[in-house]
């Protein structure tokens, strides 16, 4: 067996025996600790609280020392999920582009208007252009009618006049345990005269490429949300399997996801209202995945090439691709 079979082994035996739902052991993922000064892969288990080994519950206990196929394991405090204490922002500018707050605007009573978002980035086919978010700001998993008459997709407290920018399309639905999730993810179609901007923020480096990248352990990244706006992180996990809490479901299980942690002392990479925020590698300047839930220091995000994929065979259109270079507003579309 080779390193990265062994490495991939050992994730698999560590994800069945220990991570079960509604547990202290939030996730399992493949990332890289010091040992002697040296960086070594290894799997990581997340925990809620690091506790006593009295008081930890023996299916939960992961002895001190332990290696599995001889990759040593990392117990890392995440902490709980939740708004962190945090307010999102107000949109006081005059353009709305992507990190400008979204939310969704509808008369219908089930459906949480208070939950706002980030908008991610414009996607388009060739044709029609579209914006990148969560199901669980665009969509609500879809509660959110496809219905441009019932609900609309609105910049957040856009000074001080909620201005309709797009109506809900296709998102990934969001499955309950046992089944597996490998996004949240969905888009809304841009109406006319919508006026967005499809350039992003000038804090964010200038992406090479209207491609998605592959995530990179140890890279420094960038995001800008309209929950904490610009902010760097590492990716300290690139392959982990968790579950992430939904005020529509419980138990909800992501494999295959990027781990952020902030580098910013004291400060959180994204918190409540940065879902979809596009995280951006610093170095090779390519989008590389998209924030959907956080805890304290660490963020986490559904890889942004994975998302382009399934959102595109939702659409039965071409492969999406992001609108990076364009500063103009964003093409207006004429409703169907």
């Amino acid at each position: 067996m080779n390193g990265q079979d062994a490495l991939l082994a050992a994730k698999a035996a560590i994800v069945k025996q220990y991570l079960k739902p509604n547990g202290n052991i939030v996730g399992v993922g493949i990332g890289q600790t010091q040992i002697d000064g040296a960086w070594v892969d290894c799997v990581r288990i997340y925990v809620v609280q690091k506790l006593p080994e009295d008081v930890i519950r023996p299916v939960e206990l992961v002895p001190k020392g332990t290696t599995v196929n001889g990759v040593p394991i990392e117990v890392v405090q995440f902490g709980p999920f939740g708004r962190n204490g945090l307010i999102p922002v107000k949109d006081t500018g005059t353009q709305t582009q992507p990190g400008s707050p979204i939310r969704v605007k509808t008369d219908l009573t089930n459906v949480n208007e208070g939950a706002r978002g980030t908008l991610g980035a414009l996607v388009t086919d060739g044709e029609t252009q579209y914006i990148l978010g969560c199901n669980h700001i665009l969509a609500v998993n879809g509660r959110v009618p496809n219905d441009a008459k019932l609900a609309q997709i609105v910049s957040a407290e856009f000074v001080g006049n909620e201005t309709p920018i797009a109506t809900r399309d296709e998102f990934v639905k969001i499955l309950q345990y046992p089944a597996g999730n490998a996004v949240d993810c969905a888009v809304a179609r841009l109406t006319e005269g919508n006026g967005v901007l499809a350039g992003f923020p000038k804090e964010i480096v200038p992406l090479a490429s209207d491609q998605p990248g592959v995530p990179r352990l140890r890279r420094t990244v960038t995001k800008f949300g309209a929950g904490t706006l610009f902010t760097r992180g590492t990716i300290v996990d690139t392959d982990v399997d968790l579950y992430v809490p939904y005020s529509f479901l419980d138990s909800v299980l992501f494999e295959h996801q990027i781990m952020i942690e902030s580098i910013q002392e004291g400060a959180a990479f994204a918190t409540s209202g940065d879902s979809g925020a596009i995280v951006v590698d610093e170095e090779d300047r390519q989008a590389v995945g998209m924030v959907f839930a956080s805890s304290g220091q660490f963020t986490v995000a559904s890889p942004l090439e994975t998302a382009l994929r399934e959102i595109t065979n939702l659409l039965k259109v071409p492969q999406l691709r992001l609108v990076v270079a364009n500063e103009q507003p964003a093409v207006a579309i004429q409703q169907t």
